[in-house]
């Protein structure tokens, strides 16, 4: 179950439009990347974020609620038909908890800072102001089609990646190395949601996270956020 959860944590995935352009600095992919997206400026502005939907590996997926507030708030519940939680995660910004059912997962401070940035809905925005040293890696293919990568490295060394389709300019993958679970996510489905494109689905492995809907700037409180 732990490998279809952390899926739906790892959402931090915007649309770009076409990008046809031979890019080769990771200054000029996430430049063009906020630009498709509606600008930097818009982006910035977003006040808070959620979604709901369902995950699993069927049609009956387990309902999921997610809500963020940057630059690295977040809660996150995924309950089950009963309405019990069975996974929850929660960062105030500072530190994170993380629970399945009524067992509290212990987290070491490396990881704990880097699930708090990973899981972002849109953590590109806030990398440097984290310590985070973002290069250009070059070109992949990703499910047969050419994207950029950038690898992004952590002020303690660690390291994950996230890919762009060349043409279209879509974040098409995440991937973080070592990992336990959801070490690597594809994502897919982009619309419109108010002037920003999202994506509706990510699959990891065989398991699905169905987006129903998103939310933005609905005045989410910060008691939402407090570690219990």
């Amino acid at each position: 179950m732990k490998t279809f959860i952390i899926t739906l944590l790892l959402v931090p995935a915007f649309l770009l439009t076409a990008n046809a352009q031979n890019l080769t600095t990771a200054d000029d992919v996430l430049n063009a990347y906020y630009k498709a997206v509606g600008g930097k400026k818009a982006l910035l502005a977003i006040k808070d974020i959620s979604w709901k939907g369902t995950t699993g590996n069927s049609d009956a997926g387990f309902p999921t609620v997610n809500k963020f507030k940057p630059p690295l708030k977040q809660a996150t519940t995924l309950t089950n038909a009963q309405g019990q939680a069975i996974y929850t995660f929660i960062s105030d910004g500072k530190e994170a908890f993380m629970a399945f059912g009524d067992n509290k997962t212990p987290m070491s401070r490396a990881v704990m800072d880097r699930f708090m940035i990973t899981m972002q809905i849109m953590p590109e925005l806030y990398l440097a102001g984290q310590g985070v040293k973002t290069t250009f890696a070059g070109k992949e293919a990703v499910e047969g089609k050419e994207a950029y990568k950038l690898t992004h490295t952590m002020p303690d060394g660690s390291t994950w990646s996230t890919y762009y389709d060349t043409q279209t300019g879509l974040k098409v993958k995440l991937y973080v190395p070592g990992q336990s679970v959801g070490d690597i996510n594809l994502y897919s489905d982009y619309r419109e949601v108010k002037g920003i494109k999202l994506p509706f689905m990510i699959h990891s492995g065989s398991n699905i996270l169905k987006i129903e809907s998103y939310q933005l700037n609905t005045g989410i409180s910060d008691s939402e956020f407090i570690i219990p």
